[in-house]
Parts: C-alpha cells; structure tokens; sequence
C-alpha cells in the first residue's frame, strides 16, 4: 500500500513537473537569460515537490522516519526511472547525453531537485509533526 500511495503522489509531482517545464520553456526562458530561466523553474518545480509533500504526507497515516525515508527513496527510483526511459526510448538520447541533464551547468539544478524529492517527504512529516512518537527528536 506504501508503495502504491507513493506512485499517486509520485504522479502528481510529475504532472507538476511537465507543467514547471512548459511555463520554463513558453514563458521563463523568454523573459529571462538561460541560466536564470533554468534556476527559476528549479527552485519552482523544489517548492512544488515540498507543497505536494507537506500536503500529502498525513494521508499516508502515521509513519515513521524509515517510512518516510522510504518514501522519499521511491519517488527518487521512480523519478529516475522515469527520466532514463523518456531520454533513452522516447528522446532516443545515447547515456552520455542523457547524464548531462544531471550536472550543474548552464543554470540546471536538477540534482537538487532530485535531492528534494528524496528528502521532502521526511521533512514534510516532520513539519507536520507526523513521525511515530519513538521517532520523534
């Protein structure tokens, strides 16, 4: 069940996501130089991912941090699973091109996005007060 509530989450970051990429590409990258547009649309798509997070985390009921740790570790997987397949099969991108999306050049912060997609549930639960007692710090 765990897994199945994060793929829901999971699939609607991503729909928050492709949206963040349309207003980067049809609006962003029109006002703003390159760099700019790419490190706008990041910090963008990060505060979507921890809004989705901290609004979504109680339905997962009461969790424990490796719960949550857990939970984070699957929306990365499915994240990068997801990224690799559309690079590789449906952009017909080579491995070394499609890893170039992973470095910090030209304004993309996309590994700090990865990382708040990893940490944003453990934060969200903890913002939310939702680890089990024993858990607690």
């Amino acid at each position: 069940m765990l897994a199945a509530k994060s793929l829901v989450v999971w699939l609607l970051i991503v729909f928050l996501a492709i949206g963040n990429g349309a207003v980067r590409e049809g609006v962003l990258l029109k006002l703003l130089p390159h760099s700019s547009a790419y490190i706008v649309s990041g910090i963008i798509l990060i505060g979507c991912v921890l809004l989705v997070s901290i609004g979504t985390i109680r339905w997962f009921g009461q969790l424990s941090l490796a719960r949550c740790i857990l939970i984070g570790a699957l929306w990365l997987a499915f994240t990068l699973v997801f990224e690799f397949t559309f690079a590789l099969l449906v952009q017909r991108q080579d491995l070394a091109h499609a890893l170039q999306a992973y470095r910090f050049k030209d304004g993309n912060i996309l590994p700090l996005v990865l990382l708040a997609v990893a940490i944003a549930p453990t934060l969200a639960a903890y913002v939310r007060g939702g680890f089990s007692p024993q858990d607690r710090p």
